[in-house]
């Protein structure tokens, strides 16, 4: 296919969304929405996932009347006790698939899957400074595991720390909740460059146009080509010797922290620009003798019905010379029905190259990656029930170092893969 049609095709959700902001701010004075109530739900809060610490809302700032101020529902099932000194929130989370893949020389792929089945436990204790999150999530296998359990604490208005197992702060896609992307699933140059989940500590601080954190943990190792939980079992996480230190900084100029949630941008959001660089070092002394630095940019700017998003990330390992692997994509989403936020259209185009960071591999080594991904999200019941479609086609192999045949992308030497994929999502 013609770089012509991949580019077109890449930037056609990004030139509507161009369009749109053009219109938006055209009738900014005219068609101006009135001033939102203090302390009252929108509809973009009310579609987040606690993957990140979860403030249960005070007496009165409830968004639809409680059973009662102990037990009820409010976007999630919540208990707390007479004197307020316990609260308890259960979230749910369920996403069912359908994926289908074909490519010359490998037979063609189907299967219904559960990818993801996510149960979570948050709320405060003592007073709601102190704050806890119990998260466990089963993949396709149906085994539970823990996701994000962490214990968290507000020093003040604008700063916290936290100690246990969490989302490191390197990569927006991976921070955003898998419930809130434009796609099926999350692209796999974030997946290659994810420093994911790991246990240890977190320092953050916040102000109305900036955020920044760090986490000192135990490593990641996403960037070896198996890429599953033998690597941790090589690499021994136990022996003492496994470290890394992980920064994110966010600078927002203009918009609310609360738009930016996730890379849907419902109709009653405002034009706003956030800003993300990272960097991430990590080192093991003991098996593998690892030294591996990582940094990242990212830019997101969305409005009223679109979103625009992009990223370049790179790694290199500092011990093994096996050179340094880079990786960008460009995503964008616009909500074209006229009777509300029902229907919405996306793109994402991304590239990558990528060096085997541990053994040459064996077979499928490609090193180039260019995948092209577009569909719609259909929201049934906002913020609880909605359907993805999207279809993707890959111009390269893809080689084992990028492949992630849960998602449906299988290893092949052979170009020309097509990935199609339906998910039901149904969050509680």
């Amino acid at each position: 296919m013609k770089p012509a049609v991949i580019l077109s095709s890449t930037l056609c959700s990004f030139l509507l969304s161009f369009s749109a902001w053009a219109n938006e701010e055209s009738n900014k004075h005219e068609n101006a929405a009135p001033e939102p109530v203090e302390n009252e739900k929108t509809e973009d809060e009310a579609m987040d996932f606690p993957d990140e610490p979860y403030w249960p809302p005070a007496e009165g700032e409830f968004a639809s009347p409680p059973w009662s101020k102990h037990v009820g529902y409010d976007e999630g099932f919540f208990i707390r006790n007479a004197d307020d000194t316990f609260s308890l929130f259960f979230n749910g989370l369920l996403q069912v698939r359908y994926i289908y893949s074909t490519v010359e020389g490998l037979p063609d792929y189907q299967r219904f899957q559960l990818r993801r089945t996510d149960l979570y436990f948050s709320g405060h204790f003592i007073d709601d400074s102190w704050t806890y999150v119990l998260g466990t999530e089963a993949g396709p296998d149906g085994t539970f595991a823990a996701d994000d359990v962490y214990i968290a604490k507000n020093f003040t208005d604008f700063t916290w720390g936290q100690a246990g197992q969490f989302s490191t702060p390197f990569l927006r896609e991976t921070l955003i909740s898998s419930t809130r992307q434009l796609t099926v699933e999350r692209s796999l140059v974030s997946k290659y460059f994810s420093t994911n989940n790991s246990t240890g500590l977190l320092f953050g601080t916040e102000g109305d146009e900036f955020k920044w954190q760090i986490a000192a943990t135990n490593g990641y190792f996403e960037h070896d080509p198996n890429q599953n939980q033998n690597v941790i079992d090589e690499h021994d996480f136990q022996n003492g010797m496994t470290y890394s230190f992980i920064s994110r900084l966010e600078l927002k100029p203009i918009g609310d922290w609360a738009e930016f949630r996730g890379f849907n941008s419902p109709s009653d959001n405002d034009t706003g620009l956030l800003i993300g660089i990272a960097a991430a070092y990590q080192r093991d002394n003991d098996v593998a003798n690892i030294e591996e630095t990582s940094a990242t940019i990212d830019a997101t700017l969305q409005g009223s019905g679109w979103s625009t998003f992009g990223m370049f990330a790179a790694t290199k390992d500092q011990n093994n010379d096996h050179g340094t692997s880079y990786g960008a994509q460009l995503q964008g989403g616009l909500f074209v029905d006229e009777e509300g936020d029902t229907v919405e259209l996306f793109s994402r185009y991304e590239w990558g190259h990528s060096k085997a960071h541990a053994e040459p591999l064996p077979e499928f080594d490609s090193e180039n990656l260019s995948v092209l991904t577009g569909g719609f999200n259909y929201y049934i019941y906002p913020s609880h029930l909605k359907v993805t479609t999207d279809l993707g086609y890959a111009f390269t192999s893809i080689g084992e170092n990028w492949s992630d045949e849960t998602d449906g992308w299988r290893a092949t030497d052979e170009k020309g893969q097509w990935v199609g994929r339906v998910q039901l999502q149904l969050v509680i």
